[in-house]
């Protein structure tokens, strides 16, 4: 079948294919609205202390403190504390939870 020839028959059967894409299209808007939004993602950190010490030989101060500064600020964040109780359902813990109240005074900061 040639391109013309397979236009002739689009023309032909216009309504149908026409029909179809908009049912189609009716469908997976319809499916867009109605199935949940879910976004999954994972990560982690890992601090390679061997991979440091090499580039630290040609920047002794600036590269060591810059890096673990950034680890640190990363790993003792609130967002990432959330997420670890939450993971480990940490505020289900009565024993936890109590410990916690103890170090913090009932403070949340």
């Amino acid at each position: 079948m040639s391109a013309g020839q397979f236009l002739l028959v689009l023309r032909a059967r216009w309504k149908a294919a026409f029909g179809t894409l908009a049912i189609a299209l009716a469908i997976a808007v319809a499916l867009s609205f109605v199935l949940p939004k879910k976004y999954t993602a994972f990560s982690s950190v890992v601090v390679d202390v061997k991979a440091i010490r090499l580039p630290a030989l040609a920047y002794p101060l600036r590269f060591t403190t810059s890096t673990m500064s950034t680890q640190i600020d990363i790993v003792q964040s609130a967002r990432v504390a959330q997420r670890v109780v939450k993971t480990l359902k940490l505020d289900q813990d009565a024993e936890f939870r109590r410990k916690w109240q103890d170090h913090t005074r009932d403070v949340v900061t």
